[in-house]
């Protein structure tokens, strides 16, 4: 995760990850890092090849012994459709305990209580399964303070996304029950 002034928010070490990249670093000693921007708008509204340029010399302030190493960067731009706390139908997708002895889950996208989004969602599910790891160990668990309840703003508004929510699931499945 990177914090301050770096254009990007966060990265990963592919090789950690996907075995045909831990395949490659293996007979090259290459790393493959995909690297996360999520704005300000104005960051993103820049062309491709300065925005690339802005992450990898902010990518070389973190991690200088990589300068000079770069064999090829790729840009993939999404849209900033990612609005639903959950993926699928509510309540099928993966919660913190899984159906896999031992596994826990923790992400931007799994299922809690807690009405945080994105990153916040991240750390506090991570401390839910890292504490469900403790569990498991016979160990001390981290207290994990609820959320308060929204501000009169913040709750207006998510009530009116949830009513957009609710009338979008109807037109999807009377679309579904006509087809």
């Amino acid at each position: 995760m990177f914090s301050g002034d770096f254009v990007m928010h966060n990265f990963f070490w592919l090789e950690k990850i996907y075995a045909h990249y831990k395949k490659w670093h293996e007979e090259t000693g290459g790393t493959c890092i995909e690297v996360h921007v999520y704005g300000p708008q104005k960051v993103l509204a820049q062309p491709d090849a300065v925005l690339i340029a802005n992450v990898i010399t902010d990518f070389y302030r973190a991690f200088p012994e990589l300068k000079g190493h770069l064999i090829a960067p790729y840009l993939q731009r999404n849209e900033a459709t990612h609005t639903l706390p959950e993926i699928g139908e509510r309540g099928t997708h993966l919660g913190i305990e899984t159906p896999w002895e031992n596994l826990f889950c923790a992400g931007d996208w799994v299922r809690h209580e807690t009405p945080a989004f994105f990153l916040e969602r991240a750390c506090v599910t991570g401390m839910e399964a890292a504490n469900r790891v403790l569990t498991a160990r016979d160990m001390e668990t981290w207290d994990i303070k609820s959320s308060p309840p929204p501000e009169p703003m913040a709750a207006w508004i998510e009530s009116l996304m949830m009513k957009g929510r609710k009338n979008r699931r109807k037109r999807v499945i009377s679309k579904k029950v006509e087809s």
